[in-house]
């Protein structure tokens, strides 16, 4: 077998990966109500939190398709990034910046791409 062939299969093995267990988590609410202006998205804090574990361990990619572009990032000493999603209105919404004190939710990427976790900048409280 030719070196081409054995790279085309590993390839097409590893590209199928299995489906993101979102439950009952509504994706498509969190990504309409962007940074979090329509103060959608604490409402769905609470489907979120059932599946956050199921997560850890997606691609940067498959989080990007299931909670849109980060609203911001940071990097890491580590290599690693820091997504962050709004979570209620405040000065992002006012002004023409990205940038706010509202609470907000973090997820690290590790550097090879991968979710290793979730994190609220300001504690939040479910109903």
């Amino acid at each position: 077998m030719k070196i081409q062939n054995i790279i085309i299969i590993l390839f097409i093995v590893t590209s199928c990966g299995k489906p993101v267990n979102k439950g009952n988590f509504n994706d498509k609410a969190w990504r309409a109500d962007a940074l979090a202006c329509k103060d959608e998205r604490k409402k769905l804090l609470e489907e979120f939190e059932k599946v956050k574990n199921n997560l850890k361990g997606i691609s940067e990619k498959e989080l990007q398709n299931l909670l849109g572009k980060p609203e911001a990032t940071t990097l890491t000493d580590q290599s690693e990034k820091m997504y962050m999603y709004y979570l209620e209105p405040g000065a992002q919404c006012e002004q023409n910046s990205r940038y706010s004190s509202a609470n907000k939710l973090m997820v690290r990427i590790s550097s090879l791409g991968w979710v290793t976790e979730f994190s609220y900048e300001n504690p939040v409280t479910l109903k």
